[in-house]
């Protein structure tokens, strides 16, 4: 009977954990950070400090 209850009642734990889970990641704003981001910018840092040219650059 005790390990009814016991798994019963870790049940209802990870249910509950669950839940909280997703419900935090619902309920996340996705607010962008302040200022302005120049992607071009991050791009081209990002390749050359890799030592890659940009290919996808437009004219």
């Amino acid at each position: 009977m005790l390990w009814i209850i016991s798994i019963a009642a870790l049940i209802v734990f990870c249910g509950t954990i669950t839940a909280l889970f997703v419900w935090t990641a619902k309920t996340e704003t996705g607010r962008p950070v302040p200022g302005q981001f120049d992607f071009r910018r991050y791009k081209s840092l990002e390749l050359s400090q890799r030592g890659l040219f940009d290919k996808t650059r437009w004219p």
